[in-house]
């Protein structure tokens, strides 16, 4: 059994305020026994068990011995190339983090002080030469007297165990403060993960958008310049073509500063993948907001507090070691010249607690402990207020994407489908088609926004709860129908036919298709990880 994890601190402390006055040479004896078996540290238990947010994911941790914390044993996964998916961007990202490199060497310092909390005082050897090179008889080394002796601080008062406690609760505490960062880092890169893919699916949205803007303009050029339409449809056409491509710089832009962001998690500037795959799966029905307030204690930094409240405990326990004096025992050899003798010397000094009895330090340890139920309180109210933000904004992506999903959707996608069949019968104009498309692409946009929206409000709650929002696999909303998500509008022809200004096509001319309405699944690339 190691002295300070389970040897009787307070009934010790009895036995020495009960016989320590009366045999202090028995009492030294004591604790000079119970020194002798040691108190060498328990195997470290400071790593707490990981939350189930990313808990399979390998981790880098530095190594106890700083010598062999060398460039070779640290991680060294090469940059991403090709596709990305958010499994290999947050296992980068812990590995690579410098927030929580930083909060692991913390681990390690605290295991370093505990370790040094764990030891005995040294021993003290001194040498005294007295009575020479003086007057008379006490002149030369006449009367010399050398004295070699050996002395030892014994702490009394379970001192050693109680340092011990509070560098093993410390090291508890750092532990949380750890995985406390590892969740939110893992929450900052799978949020940054989703806005990427939203941005690849903007991009290419902007793309399908010019490149019909581009067909539609060449074939106005052609038949503005065989006298078939006006200059201003020319006109009307080119300036759609612009517009489509200011909107598709304006996404290639974004999706830029989203790849940079993402790859900041890892240390890159200059993000080397293609790009990321996985899916935004449809909303699914959430809990309601008192069933996430009862998960709340599995956040780590409420369950921290647990660790706090032992470590102050142990503090109070360390001050009050204070108020017992250490005794300071002596024995060695002296060799008198002037008499040709030599003798042993034994000592045994112990301060009187006559005015510092360490009764400030234990008052303040003790407020110290009180303060911990006061600031847990206010931890636990700071988690709810945010909880009850983050799920208002999570309750309000849930209800924008089902409702572009049910409704708003469907209906810009039977809208151009009227249109087109419009066209056929020549009630509508070409660019009334377009503008109709451009509709159902700007819908498609807006509802694959709500859906990283509500994505990253779920990694948001996940975060403050410290577990899965939904533990089992669970559904689409019965809002959301179908599982599929609904897809971009069908492509229209590569050139229109040659209707004229007024919408009515020519005799002979085949009209466009009007082609299936029925939602499509999301292209899914690779794995398709579902953030």
């Amino acid at each position: 059994m190691a002295f300070g994890e389970g040897f009787p601190v307070r009934e010790w402390r009895r036995w020495v305020a009960a016989h320590g006055a009366r045999c202090p040479s028995l009492c030294a004896l004591g604790v000079a026994a119970v020194l002798a078996v040691g108190c060498a540290p328990e195997p470290n238990a400071a790593w707490p068990k990981p939350r189930p947010l990313g808990r399979d994911i390998a981790l880098s941790r530095p190594p106890s011995e700083p010598e062999s914390d060398s460039a070779e044993g640290q991680a060294s996964e090469e940059e991403p190339t090709g596709s990305l998916d958010l499994r290999r961007a947050l296992a980068l990202t812990l590995l690579r983090h410098p927030e929580l490199a930083t909060h692991a060497r913390e681990l390690r310092v605290q295991e370093a002080r505990a370790l040094q909390a764990s030891v005995i005082p040294n021993p003290e050897l001194a040498v005294t030469v007295e009575d020479w090179l003086g007057s008379g008889e006490l002149s030369r080394v006449k009367q010399l007297q050398l004295t070699v002796e050996l002395s030892q601080l014994i702490e009394l008062g379970g001192k050693r165990a109680g340092r011990l406690a509070v560098a093993r609760q410390t090291e508890r505490v750092a532990g949380w403060e750890y995985e406390t960062a590892r969740i939110d880092v893992l929450t900052r890169v799978t949020k940054a993960f989703v806005d990427v893919l939203v941005a690849q699916q903007a991009v290419s949205y902007a793309k399908q958008n010019v490149a019909t803007a581009a067909t539609t303009l060449a074939a106005f050029r052609d038949r503005e310049e065989a006298g078939k339409i006006s200059a201003l449809m020319l006109s009307r056409a080119d300036l759609a073509h612009q517009l489509a491509l200011l909107e598709l710089e304006h996404t290639e832009r974004h999706l830029q500063g989203a790849r940079r962001e993402l790859a900041l998690g890892w240390g890159s500037t200059d993000p080397k993948f293609d790009r990321t795959v996985g899916e935004l799966t449809p909303p699914v029905t959430i809990p309601g907001l008192s069933d996430l307030v009862q998960r709340v204690n599995a956040n780590p930094q409420l369950a921290r507090w647990a660790a706090v409240q032992a470590q102050r405990e142990a503090e109070v326990e360390l001050a009050e070691a204070g108020a017992y004096p250490d005794l300071q025992v002596a024995a060695g050899y002296r060799y008198n010249n002037g008499l040709e003798d030599s003798a042993v010397v034994m000592g045994l000094s112990v301060p009187l607690p006559l005015f510092d009895r360490n009764q400030g330090a234990v008052r303040a340890a003790r407020h110290r402990l009180l303060q911990v139920d006061d600031v847990e309180r206010a931890s636990r109210l700071e988690v709810l207020t945010a909880l009850s933000r983050a799920y208002q904004q999570l309750a309000m992506a849930h209800h924008e994407a089902c409702s572009l999903r049910t409704t708003l959707l469907p209906s810009a996608q039977k809208t151009h489908s009227a249109m087109l069949e419009g066209y056929r019968l020549g009630r509508f104009t070409w660019l009334e088609v377009l503008d109709a498309q451009r509709a159902v692409f700007e819908t498609r946009g807006r509802y694959d926004q709500a859906l990283g929206e509500y994505h990253k409000a779920v990694a948001d709650v996940e975060r403050l709860i410290g577990d899965r929002l939904h533990s089992g696999s669970a559904k689409p909303d019965a809002d959301g129908a179908s599982s599929t998500a609904p897809a971009a509008p069908e492509s229209l022809p590569p050139k229109p036919p040659p209707a004229p200004e007024g919408g009515t096509p020519p005799e002979g001319a085949a009209p466009p298709a009007a082609g299936p309405t029925d939602p499509k699944p999301l292209p899914k690339g690779g794995d398709g990880v579902d953030p």
